[in-house]
């Protein structure tokens, strides 16, 4: 719904990202979202760009597109190993970048304005579209919104509320350029009949 896609674009805009409704597609859940980015922008012969260990849903998404998957670590202790991702995104040069980068899952990590910086011109330099998936950024124990950090005006975002408010509510979203979120919009299969609305009016009251 209209309200919905705004009170999403609302909340962008008063983390630091300015945001319009149609910069936002509604999705069902998080998942689906990945699913759709993934399919939209990766196919046989391109490269993706995980983190390693990551999300298994979204590395079968990617999978499932037929693209090749490349790795990058983040451990627990150390984060994320900038010198392996740069060399990374020079060998490989992947379509699109994977990155969870507030409270990582598995390790629970979440990345510094320098890792952020790092990513943002390796994935310049390859010509990468960096998909930041933002479904576990609330879950900060301490509270609070996540750390704004710059990956460029071309990101795409990946939020849900899933998994901050409860799992059974199917609401998902993207957050991109107004020429993407056309472009899955074009693609849903035409099974796909969108987020039921009373999870959408939930959905508003709760972002809200």
């Amino acid at each position: 719904s209209s309200d919905l896609r705004a009170a999403i674009a609302d909340r962008y805009t008063s983390r630091g990202i300015p945001t319009t409704s149609d910069e936002i597609l509604v999705t069902n859940g998080g998942q689906h979202a990945i699913h759709l980015v993934t399919a939209a922008l990766l196919g046989p012969g391109t490269t993706a760009l995980m983190e390693t260990p990551t999300y298994p849903h979204a590395t079968e998404a990617i999978r499932a597109t037929g693209a090749r998957v490349t790795g990058t670590p983040v451990t627990v202790g150390d984060g994320w190993d900038l010198d392996r991702a740069i060399q990374t995104f020079r060998r490989a040069r992947p379509t699109l970048a994977y990155l969870m980068p507030w409270f990582q899952n598995p390790t629970g990590r979440s990345m510094t304005a320098v890792d952020a910086a790092t990513f943002r011109a390796a994935a310049d330099g390859a010509g990468a579209t960096l998909i930041l998936d933002e479904t576990t950024a609330e879950l900060s124990i301490d509270g609070g919104a996540p750390e704004n950090l710059d990956f460029g005006p071309q990101t795409v975002r990946i939020g849900s509320l899933g998994k901050t408010v409860w799992g059974g509510l199917r609401v998902g979203w993207v957050r991109a350029d107004r020429v993407l979120i056309r472009r899955l919009v074009a693609s849903r299969p035409r099974r796909d009949l969108g987020t039921a609305e009373f999870e959408q009016a939930v959905a508003v009251r709760l972002l809200r």
